[in-house]
C-alpha cells in the first residue's frame, strides 16, 4: 500500500475505534482530542511528503543534466562542472535534512497513535488493524532511509567521476608526505587517499600515486 493511501485510511481506522468504544464522557473527550491531533499531524506529514516528492523530482532532473554535461566535458569546463557537483552535494544535504524532519514527524505520529490505543481496550479487532498499519508505516520509513542511502551512493559516484579528471602520476620522493603533497597539488589528504584507494596516509619512496594537475604545471 502506498504512503498516501495509508494516510487516508488512518482517520477511518481511528473513527471506527471511536464508534466501537463505550467509554465514559471524559474518555471520549480525550479520544476526540487525540483524534484531532492525529489528523493534524497526518495533514502535516502529507504536506511534507508532497514537498519531498517535488524536491526529489528536481534533484533527479539535476542529476540527469549533470550526467549529460559530464559526457561532453572539456578541459576548460572542469571547474564549472565541479562547482555544479558541489551544488548538487548541498542539495543532497538539504533534502537529507528535510527527510530527517519528516521522519521525526512520522515518529511522533506513530507515538500518538500508540497512545490512542490505550483508549480502545474493548476493540480487539480494531487494535490489531492498528498494529498492522503502524508496522506498515514503519516499513515505509525504513524504505525512505534506504532511498537516502541510494542518493548518497549516487553522490559518491558523481564525486568519483569528477575526481578522476585532470590527474597525473607522481613518484614519491624522499621526505614526501601526503599532507605536503596535498598542499603542493592544491588538494587534500582525503582526496589523494580516495584517488589511490589508500587505507591510511602512509606512502613510500618510489611509490606511484595519482595527483591532480595544477595550472602552474
Amino acid at each position: 500500500m502506498k504512503k498516501h493511501q495509508l494516510i487516508y485510511l488512518l482517520p477511518l481506522i481511528l473513527a471506527s475505534c471511536t464508534s466501537i468504544t463505550s467509554s465514559p464522557k471524559e474518555d471520549k473527550h480525550k479520544m476526540e482530542m487525540a483524534l484531532h491531533k492525529v489528523r493534524t499531524d497526518i495533514e502535516d506529514v502529507k504536506h511534507d511528503l508532497n514537498t519531498y516528492q517535488i524536491e526529489h523530482h528536481i534533484i533527479e532532473g539535476k542529476i540527469i543534466d549533470l550526467e549529460n554535461s559530464i559526457t561532453s566535458l572539456t578541459d576548460n569546463k572542469v571547474e564549472s562542472q565541479r562547482s555544479q557537483l558541489q551544488q548538487l552535494a548541498q542539495d543532497f544535504a538539504q533534502i537529507g535534512k528535510k527527510i530527517s524532519q519528516l521522519t521525526k514527524k512520522q515518529e511522533n505520529l506513530i507515538a500518538d497513535i500508540r497512545q490512542l490505543t490505550v483508549h480502545a481496550n474493548d476493540t480487539t479487532t480494531a487494535l490489531q488493524q492498528y498494529k498492522d498499519k503502524i508496522s506498515e508505516f514503519e516499513k515505509n520509513i525504513l524504505l525512505q532511509n534506504e532511498h537516502i542511502s541510494e542518493l548518497n551512493k549516487i553522490k559518491k559516484s558523481l564525486t568519483k567521476i569528477s575526481s578522476k579528471k585532470d590527474l597525473k602520476k607522481y613518484v614519491v620522493k624522499q621526505g614526501d608526505t601526503l599532507k605536503e603533497l596535498a598542499i603542493n597539488f592544491k588538494s587534500s589528504v582525503d582526496e589523494i587517499q580516495t584517488l589511490n584507494d589508500l587505507d591510511d596516509d602512509l606512502i613510500k619512496i618510489g611509490q606511484e600515486i595519482m595527483v591532480p594537475i595544477i595550472d602552474a604545471e
